[in-house]
């Protein structure tokens, strides 16, 4: 199953508490513990403690998503993409809980993919996402067009021959790439699971993409950088050398080396 997420976060100091509207006046809810569905493996805390907005306006109540409610749906094989400006701090309360289903009858352990907290741009970019979307969502869905959008390349009609042979560069790595993912010996099985599916495999890849291209363009802050869980093999790791020899060939190909931090 998978569930794509797109909202705002926000990461509460109520611990507990759940805002939810009445009118004009907001009030705070706790949800009983009682009705948790792991509170005899842990403190089910740590699944409200941060939450998304999914609704049109931030006024609580159903428009509220915390960690907690994914527990439903982790009865079947999960993949969670969440895309959120609080997707880290959602992180807390989801690797813990993923800890606790694991191996636990009533739920298997979730594929998990975190936006970057923060886009990343070439400081000479003009480029307003608030305008154009998730930096994240257009990496996952057409990952050239934010390679190019990231860096400020645009491509005109004279350059069509120049962005048909990125694509083929791309389109060769990622074919690599899927070679390695596909024969590794160190994949975790959450990963494993989910291959046989063409367009669950796709997206792998193209985070792939997405996390080596952030990491290479703001290798020290980890705001920048979309985060999986469970981990993918260090194979297939931004510092890896079949990936940073696609991404480098990528990068000469559009006259842009200079805005990475390739390993020599």
């Amino acid at each position: 199953m998978l569930i794509y997420l797109s909202a705002p976060g926000s990461s509460g100091h109520g611990s507990t508490s759940q805002m939810v509207s009445s009118g004009n006046s907001i009030k705070c809810l706790k949800p009983n513990p009682e009705q948790n569905h792991v509170t005899a493996k842990g403190d089910s805390s740590h699944y409200f403690d941060n939450y998304l907005w999914l609704g049109p306006g931030r006024n609580g109540g159903s428009n509220i998503l915390f960690p907690g409610d994914i527990i439903p749906f982790t009865r079947r094989p999960l993949f969670l993409i969440v895309d959120s400006d609080n997707s880290h701090a959602f992180k807390a309360g989801l690797s813990k809980l993923c800890t606790v289903l694991h191996g636990a009858e009533r739920g298997e352990a979730a594929a998990l993919f975190l936006s970057p907290l923060k886009p990343s741009f070439n400081k000479h970019s003009g480029a307003d996402m608030a305008q154009n979307g998730s930096q994240f969502t257009l990496f996952l869905t057409t990952p050239l067009q934010a390679f190019c959008r990231m860096v400020d390349c645009n491509s005109s009609d004279d350059d069509s021959d120049v962005y048909n042979d990125a694509e083929t560069i791309l389109s060769t790595a990622f074919s690599e790439w899927e070679v390695i993912l596909c024969t590794s010996t160190n994949l975790d099985l959450v990963w494993a699971q989910l291959l046989s599916d063409p367009f669950l495999r796709r997206l792998i890849l193209r985070f792939i993409f997405c996390r080596a291209v952030l990491a290479l363009f703001q290798e020290s802050d980890y705001q920048y950088i979309p985060v999986c869980l469970p981990e993918l093999p260090s194979s297939l790791s931004p510092n890896s050398k079949a990936v940073q020899l696609s991404i480098k060939c990528l990068a000469n190909h559009l006259k842009v080396a200079d805005c990475f931090l390739f390993r020599d």
